[in-house]
Parts: C-alpha cells; sequence; structure tokens
C-alpha cells in the first residue's frame, strides 16, 4: 500500500499530472481514479481480486508485475491468471514481468516466445560491513542499533540513514531509544511502515532539506526510493508470510533475509552517490543464507488460496500454476476446507457455504467464525477473539487472570473471556498506561488487538460498533466452528490427558480456565519438547457441548450402529458407537 501510493505520486510527478488524472492508484479501502486516467498502480490483492472476478480485463492494454522476485502467492497467481487471458479470449494483452534480482529461466520456460530485456542500472559503490555482536542474541536490536548510530553519525557527517527492523512496534523502541542518543541531536527520526497515515509515510519519504534517520520495515527494500539515504543499517531480518502450526494459520514470522533481499537493502544506499551499509550479522552467516526468497507458495497454508480459486471456478488440481504446490500442501489445505463445511472432496465441489467464506477477507478458519458469528448475534466479539490470538497474551500475570471481575462466572468457561474484558476495560479507558498497569494488562498490545478488530469489522463491512449483548454460549459455538479438529476431550476421570478429533493427544495449558472440563475446543495446539519428548500444549481453549457437535458438523458427527462376534465369550455382540472425526464421545455394547 505504501509503495502503491508512492509510485503513482512519483509518475504524476515526472509526467506533469496530479494524482487520480492521468496517473492513479487502487487498493482495499482507498482509490484515486478519474475517467482520464491510463496507468493505475494497484495492490496485488486488488489485482487479484480482479481476475479472480470472471472479468477478461478488458479495461487493461498491458499488465506490470513488478518486483516479481518478492514471490507471494498472489503475484504467481496473477501472473498464471494472465497467462490464461493471453492464451484464451486475450491474445493481444501485454505482459511485463520485472525483478532486479531474480532468475528470469524459470519464466522464459513459462512464457514461451517471451522476450528477455535486461537493463543494467546506474548504482554507487556501497561498503558493505559485517558486524555481528557477541551479545547479539540477549541484546535488544534496538540497542544494536543506537550503539552503531553513535559512532556512524560522528564518521559520516553528511547524508540520511535508512534502518531496517522487522516490524512497528521494534521501530518505536528503536526511535524512543535514538531519541535519547546524544549523536543523534538535531535529526529528524521518523517511522515508516504500513500501519502509519498517508502523511507520516509522506513523511519520510520526501525531502525536507533536514538530515533524518528514517526507521522502516522491509516496505523500502525495492519499491520505494527515499532520496538522501547513503547510510544503511540493516537488522538482516523481515516479517515473512508463513504457516503457524500453533494457530493453525497464516501469520507474519520473523526470519533471516535472503542474500538477494541484503542486495537489494545495501543498494538503497547507493541511488544517488557513494554509501555505506552495517549489516548486524557475521560475513559467515550470510554465507549461509538461502540466495533467494523461498516462494510463499512453498511456506504459507493454502487453504484461502484453494478456497478463492475454487469460488471462481478454478480446479487447483489442473490450474496452471507458475510453481506448483507440493501435493501435500493440496491435501492438506482440502482436508481444512472440507472440515470446515467449505468443500466436498469426493464431488470435488465447493459448497455454497464455502462461496460465502470465500467473500470474507480472513483465513477461511476465521471466516467460519466469524460467518458463525453473524448467526449467532456476536460477530463484533468473534472478531475480538480473533484479534486476541494474533498478539502476545494482554493480561501479563497471574494476578491478573486470576482477577474475578475479569474471570467472571459464566455457565460456559474459556480462555478467551478474561481476555475480552481485559481489553473492554482497557478499551472503555483508552488503553491509559496506568490503569492498566493496576489491571496488569499490557496497553501497547490491547491498543494492537483493536486495530485487528477494527480492520476484521471493516471486512465484514461493520464500520460502527456499539455494544453487543454476547453470551459465552455464542461465542463458544462460533469458536467451535472454526476448530473442528481442535475438540478434545478428556480421557478419562482425574486425567490430564486430552484426546483430539484429528488422532493427537495434548494438555491443557497451565492456568486454564477451562481446567477439568470434559469437552473442549483449542483455537491453540503448540508443539513442545521436553526430555527429549514432543508434547502438545491445547491453548486459548473453550468449554462446549457435545449437542453442538451434530447441529455444526453434521458430516463429521457419526452414530454407527453394528454386530460383531466376540471369540471368548463367543457370542454376537452390538455395539453402538459416537464418534467425532477420529475422537470417540461414546461407546455402548
Amino acid at each position: 500500500r505504501v509503495a502503491t501510493r508512492a509510485l503513482a505520486r512519483r509518475v504524476a510527478s515526472e509526467r506533469a499530472t496530479r494524482v487520480g488524472d492521468g496517473v492513479g492508484y487502487e487498493m482495499r479501502f482507498d482509490r484515486c481514479l478519474s475517467e482520464n486516467t491510463r496507468i493505475i498502480y494497484l495492490t496485488e490483492g486488488v489485482m487479484l481480486r480482479k481476475l479472480l472476478g470472471n472479468t477478461e480485463l478488458r479495461e487493461a492494454e498491458a499488465v506490470i508485475l513488478d518486483e516479481f522476485h518478492e514471490r507471494t502467492v498472489d503475484a504467481d497467481l496473477c501472473l498464471a491468471l494472465i497467462k490464461r487471458l493471453q492464451d484464451g479470449p486475450r491474445p493481444e494483452l501485454k505482459l511485463i514481468v520485472s525483478s532486479a534480482t531474480l532468475s528470469p529461466q524459470p519464466l522464459l520456460e513459462y512464457l514461451p516466445g517471451c522476450a528477455l530485456i535486461e537493463s543494467d542500472g546506474r548504482t554507487f559503490p556501497v561498503k558493505i560491513e559485517y558486524a555481528a555482536d557477541g551479545d547479539s542474541k540477549t541484546q535488544p536490536i534496538w540497542e544494536r542499533v543506537c550503539k552503531h548510530m553513535g559512532r556512524l553519525v560522528s564518521e559520516e557527517p553528511t547524508g540520511d540513514f535508512l534502518i531496517f527492523l522487522t516490524g512497528a512496534y521494534e521501530i518505536r523502541r528503536a526511535i524512543e531509544s535514538l531519541q535519547r542518543l546524544p549523536a543523534t541531536k538535531g535529526l529528524r527520526i521518523l517511522p515508516l511502515h504500513g500501519d502509519l497515515s498517508a502523511d507520516a509515510q509522506d513523511a519520510a519519504l520526501m525531502p525536507d532539506g533536514a538530515r533524518k534517520v528514517v526507521v522502516s520495515t522491509n516496505v523500502a527494500e525495492t519499491s520505494l526510493t527515499i532520496e538522501g539515504v547513503r547510510l544503511v543499517i540493516d537488522s538482516g531480518l523481515a516479517k515473512k508470510a508463513g504457516f503457524d502450526s500453533r494457530r493453525g494459520i497464516n501469520t507474519l514470522l520473523t526470519e533471516k533475509i535472503s542474500q538477494a533481499s541484503a542486495t537489494q537493502r545495501s543498494g538503497r544506499a547507493g541511488r544517488t552517490s557513494p554509501g555505506r551499509c552495517i549489516r548486524l550479522w557475521s560475513e559467515v552467516d550470510h554465507g549461509r543464507r538461502a540466495k533467494e526468497e523461498t516462494p510463499e507458495i512453498k511456506r504459507i497454508d493454502l487453504s484461502e488460496t484453494i478456497l478463492r480459486l475454487m469460488a471462481a471456478n478454478h480446479d487447483p488440481r489442473s490450474f496452471p500454476w507458475f510453481d506448483p504446490p507440493s501435493a501435500e500442501y493440496l491435501d492438506r489445505a482440502e482436508s481444512l476446507l472440507e472440515d470446515l463445511g467449505a468443500f466436498r472432496r469426493a464431488t470435488r465441489q465447493i459448497t455454497t457455504r464455502g462461496k460465502f467464506l470465500a467473500t470474507l477477507p480472513a483465513h477461511p478458519r476465521h471466516a467460519r467464525v466469524l460467518a458463525e458469528a453473524q448467526e449467532n448475534g456476536c460477530p463484533q466479539t468473534a472478531a475480538l477473539a480473533i484479534a486476541l490470538t494474533q498478539t502476545r497474551p494482554i493480561i501479563l500475570n497471574s494476578k491478573g487472570r486470576d482477577n474475578d471481575t475479569l474471570v467472571g462466572r459464566d455457565e460456559l468457561r474459556s480462555d478467551f473471556i478474561p481476555l475480552i474484558r481485559a481489553w473492554e476495560l482497557a478499551a472503555e479507558r483508552d488503553f491509559d498506561l496506568k490503569f492498566c498497569r493496576q489491571w496488569s494488562i499490557h496497553s501497547g498490545r490491547a491498543r494492537e488487538v483493536s486495530k485487528i478488530r477494527n480492520q476484521i469489522l471493516r471486512g465484514l463491512g461493520i464500520t460502527r460498533t456499539s455494544a453487543e449483548n454476547w453470551t459465552a454460549e455464542s461465542l463458544a459455538r462460533s469458536l467451535l466452528a472454526g476448530y473442528p479438529e481442535q475438540v478434545a476431550r478428556k480421557t478419562r476421570s482425574g486425567s490430564s490427558l486430552y484426546a483430539l478429533a484429528n488422532g493427537g493427544h495434548g494438555e491443557l495449558r497451565h492456568g486454564s480456565e477451562v481446567k477439568g472440563t470434559d469437552l473442549v475446543v483449542a483455537a491453540e495446539v503448540e508443539e513442545i519438547a521436553t526430555k527429549g519428548q514432543a508434547r502438545l500444549i491445547l491453548g486459548l481453549a473453550t468449554e462446549i457441548r457435545e449437542e453442538w457437535l451434530a447441529e455444526i458438523f453434521t458430516d463429521r458427527f457419526v452414530d454407527q450402529k453394528g454386530t460383531t462376534y466376540d471369540p471368548k465369550s463367543r457370542t454376537v455382540v452390538a455395539r453402538r458407537t459416537r464418534r467425532f472425526g477420529q475422537l470417540m464421545l461414546d461407546e455402548q455394547s
């Protein structure tokens, strides 16, 4: 989104026109176009929705897929869908795929007959320095940045700084530390990341004559040029999309960047003059890193992608993937979609529910929770519960967790209820730091939960929020709908072990509100190793009722009757069993 706006503004300036006239942009919740617009910058998500929307893209004469080396799933799908148009109803549609670092050979093979154009850019030399610290594993990254900034400001009297960190929290802590540093007195220190307002982003990008320090996520790695930057400090880390097995969804995971990304980042210092780049890792570590980024399609859960393709009448098994996913990834995605009632494997058909879930801008698991919550009259609370799974716990210690005001005395118990009530208390007081400390609530995390919750609600079309008369039962039913394979039942009286519907066994997380409950659904399942043995820990658990399983998951809830011969007693025995997935709920002879 940052790059889309910035590029539209830059090209409009080059063409001596205003944004929205000859040059415009389009992204979710924001578009600036007119009937005169001839060049449109779009985010990948918006472009993909156009291509999946039964359109032949008749308004376009040419499409450019830029920065293709980032290899997002959306970019891969856009490429395949445009190729389909070229091979079918739009042979005249022009396609350009561009990148500064991508190996062209796979694309040449995928797009037979295409031309390869190589253009050597003009860059200035950049001096690379490796600066791995002995205490890098214990010292916060913002403190390490400050240590190097202190000497660099005196060694380099001219030029702006660009510092690469992983996220908004790390950026905020770094800015706070830099502002206390005597060496940076007089420098403008500015953040740059996707959650900032347009004005705040512009402040970091636009030259203003003052020497500045821009502390950014990897949004500044490729598409953006910040004029005046001569000095780069690179943490060597980035948040990348990946599958979080604990939560069963895709999320952003902090990982080491590739050698290609490191080259891109260092190149930011050599755009307008010779520069200098400090890499906060060792040269040995650099040599061990991947040469290029691993494509998203090889590291994320594909259930959301598969559902979108099926909703647009594409069969994922015969889809012309640029980089085909493994059969294991496809099987796992289809299995989850079938569990959620979105897909029938036997007929390979998307269901009516699946088509509806595909319209919601969320992972299918969360979309199923939200859809159920709308029927149960608690979409705002369900959105809040989902948001609470996306951050670290907002209640800091056992004192906060044991507070009767937060725990309450609901008929059904849930690990979500204290978190929801803690957030509500904090929100009522605008996340006042002093108040939150008194209640053992992390103010910053609670604020972050608010942002995520509001994004989810906007996706549902809910722009105005009001008090919601939710109940523990309505929330429990909604959560159950999104986590069918994580339904768990206590194996026997007095035991702490729970059998899962997916065939596994686990224990409730220490301090769980549902301890001792017979039947639960867990929003998190984490595998940990203890003394060389793997254990499953069930987190964010909620008490549920057995009769709900048959109501919500008719196909997975199975009652069977049968007769078997018992050789010991030499009698025929009639047995009645009740199962949910692989979980035995009842067996009678």
